[in-house]
């Protein structure tokens, strides 16, 4: 039941028209305000299409009824004669077939509306903005000027009104304060190049306006114009008797208010003093002139954090100011800006008398989602002005700006207020009475969060971007100004006075001519349906905060005692909080409780409200346990990385279970945070990169529990193949064959693994494509002269994550039947089903016996999941597709629960076991579509049977000759990813050249080969490498393989190549 309602509709006049807006909408309240969350969004699997249809449906229907309405008398021009004629039947072919080819085209991008990911600060669109922008753009309308878009320039001009009063800025042009503006830019970058041009004209606007009054006869009469001296208490000054320096630090509004004063002392019109002062100014005479005329040695600086988004350099470039303008402040091991250092730049700039144009606040960081403490800069800000130094302040919230609508802003009184008296909140927000399994709940914001969010109403510019967290399709960034008349400032007209008076052509000020007004339509009717306050936004910014720290309890607690790895969050837990009690916490109080119980406990919510991060970005990273060196570190997150991000749209989607991104800091950052960062995975103090990974949760899906332990078992599977692929040493390894080989090549392989095998005990089934027509058919051949299954085995030596995971790369397979060599062919993985160690695998065996269901419309396998010793190798082919499995499902593969068969293998060894899966027909349970638990049946004739082994996953010794080899090689190989860094060898030599001549005295024997040089294994000649180093004294070669993996070994062990 609605509880509440939005206020009603409040008037503006803008130019002629009297106009209603609603400014400030609030959103509608209910008893079960989640619910209301499933019509703002089309949901992650579609779960709105209809609802999406008949919107869409609605916003087409009513413009078309626009084009028939207007002059209905006008002539018809596509009759019916032409629609039946065959060029338009055949043209509008023509568009169905290339939408068609454009759709298929469009499902190889990046899922942003799923849950699963968490890459970049993306995700789905709102549905009314989705609709508003459909309708908006079925018009075409253009915000360059009001005769281009008169409906949708107003819209923007209220939208950025809501933007305004949502940050906290003065909208109600009945005070004496300055009156905020704010427009739609096509992004954040735009933006924050608009704001550091309007500061940087403004900081030297007030030297243009000495020198005009100076020097033009008709400003005479403001000779006496005089200008308030902050760092003099405030007291006026003559602007004749101020020095250069003196002008270029007044207070922001004053520069601003100079045009409209003097324009009055000196009785003359706007036209004529902006003729006048394009004399002088910095925007007409161009920044060296301008620095040449007014002797001034520096163009100025601007303060930002040292992790600054690239926008802001490229701003300083553009404006030619360099890149090198940009002071950038160090960072604290929270990600924030450190005040010690940016009082150490304050410092610089005033003992060297270099202007500062801003200073740049981060209101969430891309990397560490962490909120700058706004309040001490702008505290900074009023102790320097005293001392002579004054700039702007800049609120870059592209990121954290909607995030404001989680404050909860006191109603204010306000007599001719755009918001007609109404503040952002309504009555506080009653959630659902009876609290359900599935509840989520909205985390609070940190402290100081919430008091540097509040503080952005004291800054002077804020970038906003409702394409981000305001959940606006793309491009729909935002700027706005405290004191509107600063617009004025990045237009060829005279800065004026802004007192409310709109005029509609607002594409004059800023950057762009031509934008959309379809962006402002799907801003504006977004706001209008959730609402600016804690139950619309706030509500979904809430749940998204609460996702966020979900997850970093999730990322601090990955790790076990017994991984060998280690995963932390870059943001430190609270000093009062030891990380043993907070894991301890989290595991017992949080991960493991439905949402019911933890909405009620107190302690959970207040632990809860302490840590992660200020704005729904973890950063967090994952080493090797034990492990120094950082470039290994390094490996390991890019081989994650690699795994869990979508960057060629040869990658099949259904392979990237969660989308996730990375980033590196230097010592750029500040040297301090950068060793605390380290610490956080032990890795040593010092200036080496510093490599980690970044989950954004923009979503309020997700905080479900069975959501955290499937991301869990996920990227724990991804971390241990990840290490695998850095520590398995490069073998050779059989795949049986599940199946027939398909007409164009297609075969799909059950990995032959071993529990006691190092490099081996890995679950993985691949789809391979064999390239040539030739061996397809050779391969078919065999199969059919054969009542066993073939085996695939690869001829180069490779760890089998790298294997599996080559990605379309070349890989000669050797085909035989188990014992004997029947022929090779090249290959590449089309598909990489499945892979799991088994050193992820958590608890026992399973109640239920398990089997991974893969293949496609013409043949169903299943392949038994094995977990621990004893276990089995199975692979099946189904008589028949299960019912409730759709091939979607079959193409990507799922598991197999089969109750009537016990998970205890205990009786299965080295010996074998009977089938447990003879003819006959099996209950068998499956996670369905939309997550629902299903049953099926499984069918198993005398056909099915392909492979069943019980002895080889379990076999304590070698099993064939491979291995044989490989476990020879272990004696004599040591890799290393150091290689020789740790075998202190003072002889060492990595050329002849250097090889000392003393050697022989030492009585130390030649090598075998000299640096340069290809030897091989005595034992095994097809493993060659090229020879590095020569460690005389070690009587070992440093050397690498042709893969470029390294290692060192023994002189007897090889021969020369």
């Amino acid at each position: 039941q609605r509880l509440t309602r939005r206020g009603s509709k409040n008037q503006i006049k803008m130019a002629d028209a009297e106009l209603q807006f609603d400014v400030l909408p609030a959103a509608d309240v209910y008893t079960n305000q989640w619910e209301a969350l499933g019509a703002w969004f089309m949901g992650p699997k579609a779960e709105n299409e209809d609802t999406l249809l008949m919107l869409v449906n609605q916003a087409v229907s009513g413009h078309c009824t626009f084009r028939k309405g207007l002059f209905p008398q006008d002539k018809v021009y596509i009759t019916d004669k032409i629609k039946n004629s065959v060029p338009y039947k055949a043209e509008i072919q023509q568009i169905q077939t290339e939408l068609d080819r454009i759709l298929s085209d469009m499902r190889k991008t990046v899922p942003f509306f799923s849950t699963r990911y968490q890459g970049h600060m993306n995700w789905d669109t709102s549905l009314p903005a989705n609709i508003g922008y459909i309708a908006g753009l079925l018009y075409n309308q253009n915000n360059v000027a009001s005769e281009g878009g008169p409906a949708t320039t107003l819209m923007e001009i209220e939208c950025g009104q809501q933007i305004c009063q949502m940050l906290g800025y003065n909208t109600d042009i009945g005070t004496s304060e300055p009156q905020a503006w704010g427009h739609i830019t096509c992004g954040g970058t735009v933006a924050n190049l608009e704001a550091m041009w309007a500061a940087r004209n403004l900081k030297f606007y007030p030297l243009a306006v000495r020198n005009a009054i100076k020097n033009e006869p008709a400003l005479n009469k403001a000779s006496d114009y005089q200008v308030r001296a902050p760092w003099n208490g405030g007291k006026k000054m003559q602007i004749q008797e101020m020095t250069a320096w003196n002008l270029l630090n007044i207070e922001v509004d004053d520069a601003i208010n100079m045009a409209s004063e003097v324009v009055i002392m000196a009785g003359v019109d706007n036209a004529t003093f902006d003729t006048i002062i394009s004399k002088y100014n910095i925007q007409s005479l161009g920044l060296h002139e301008f620095l040449r005329s007014n002797n001034l040695d520096s163009c100025g600086a601007v303060l930002a954090p040292a992790s600054n988004h690239y926008s802001w350099p490229k701003a300083a470039t553009v404006l030619g100011l360099g890149d090198s303008s940009i002071h950038g402040v160090e960072l604290d091991e929270n990600g924030r800006q450190d005040m010690d250092s940016l009082r150490k730049c304050l410092d610089h700039c005033l003992e060297n008398k270099i202007p500062v144009i801003m200073a740049v606040a981060v209101m969430g960081t891309t990397e560490e989602g962490s909120i700058d403490p706004l309040t001490d800069m702008l505290m900074m800000r009023n102790e320097y002005k005293k001392k002579g130094l004054n700039f702007c302040m800049h609120a870059d919230a592209a990121w954290g700006g909607y995030i404001a609508t989680m404050l909860e802003r006191k109603k204010k009184t306000m007599g001719n207020s755009l918001s007609g008296g109404v503040g952002l909140t309504r009555k506080p927000s009653r959630y659902r009475k009876g609290l359900e399994k599935e509840y989520v709940f909205t985390s609070a914001l940190n402290d100081h969060s919430k008091a540097n969010l509040e503080a952005m109403a004291y800054t002077d510019s804020i970038t906003v971007d409702p394409h981000k967290t305001g959940l606006i399709p793309y491009p729909a960034g935002g700027l706005c100004y405290r004191n509107g008349s600063m617009r004025g400032f990045v237009t060829f007209t005279a800065p004026v006075v802004f007192h409310g008076e709109s005029d509609p052509n607002i594409g004059v000020f800023g950057i762009e001519g031509s934008k959309p007004g379809a962006a402002a339509t799907a801003t504006l009717l977004s706001h209008r349906v959730i609402g600016l306050d804690t139950n619309g936004y706030g509500r979904i910014m809430g749940q998204c905060i609460t996702g966020a720290k979900m997850f970093y309890c999730l990322w601090t607690t990955l790790a076990s005692d017994s991984d060998p790895f280690v995963c932390a969050p870059i943001r430190p837990l609270p000093d009062d909080i030891p990380l043993d009690v907070a894991k301890n916490f989290i595991r017992t109080k949080i991960l493991n409780r439905p949402y019911n119980e933890l909405v009620k406990d107190t302690n959970v919510l207040n632990f809860l409200a302490t840590i992660g991060p200020d704005a729904m970005v973890n950063s967090f990273a994952v080493n090797l346990k034990g492990n120094k060196d950082h470039k290994l570190a390094t490996q390991l997150q890019d081989l994650i990385f690699q795994q869990l991000s979508y960057t060629n749209t040869k990658t099949k989607h259904v392979r990237i279970p969660l989308y996730i991104t990375s980033t590196v800091r230097t010592p750029t950052m500040g040297q301090n945070a950068l060793n605390k960062y380290k610490a956080r995975v032990d890795l040593p103090a010092g200036p080496d990169p510093f490599s980690f990974l970044i989950a954004t949760c923009l979503n309020p899906w997700e905080t479900t529990n069975n959501h955290l332990k499937f991301i869990r078992g996920v990227f724990r599977d991804v971390v241990y193949a990840a290490i695998g692929q850095l520590s398995d040493e490069p073998d050779h390894h059989y795949f049986v064959c599940a199946g027939p080989i398909s007409e164009d090549g297609f075969l799909y392989g059950d990995y032959c693994s071993n529990f006691h095998e190092v490099g081996h005990q890995y679950d993985a089934i691949v789809k391979m494509k064999v390239l040539d027509h030739a061996d397809i058919q050779n391969i078919k051949k065999l199969q059919e002269s054969n009542s066993k299954p073939l085996f695939l085995r690869n001829e180069n030596l490779m760890s089998l994550p790298s294997l599996v995971r080559s990605g379309g790369r070349k890989i000669n397979m050797r085909i035989c039947d188990g014992t004997t060599p029947l022929g090779t062919a090249d290959m590449i993985v089309d598909d990489p089903i499945r892979l799991k160690t088994f050193a992820s695998l958590e608890g026992m065996y399973p109640e239920k016996n398990h089997y991974w269901l893969f293949g496609d419309k013409d043949n169903v396998y299943m392949s038994h999941v094995k977990h621990q010793e004893p276990d089995f190798q199975q692979v099946v082919r189904l008589a028949e597709v299960p019912d409730e499995v759709s091939e979607p499902l079959i193409n990507i593969g799922i598991q197999m629960n089969i109750p009537s068969i016990s998970g205890a293998t205990e009786s299965i060894g080295v010996d074998g076991s009977e089938n447990p899966l003879p003819v006959g027909t099996y209950e068998a349970q499956f996670i369905g579509v939309g997550g629902k638990l299903t049953t099926t049946t499984l069918k198993i004739d005398d056909q099915s049977h392909v492979f069943f082994d019980a002895s080889t996953p379990n076999a304590k010794v070698a099993i064939n000759d491979v291995q044989v080899r490989t476990l020879n090689r272990k004696k004599t190989i040591r890799y290393d990813i150091k290689m020789v860094t740790n075998m202190v060898d003072k002889d060492m030599y990595f050329s002849v050249l250097t090889k000392s001549k003393d050697l022989k005295m030492k009585g130390l024997p030649d090598p075998p080969a000299e640096p340069g040089a290809l030897v091989a294994l005595k034992n095994d000649p097809n493993h060659s490498f090229v020879v590095d180093c020569v460690l005389p004294n070690e009587k070992m070669l440093g050397v690498r393989e042709i893969g470029g993996r390294k290692a060192v070994v023994p002189y007897d062990m090889v021969v020369v190549a």
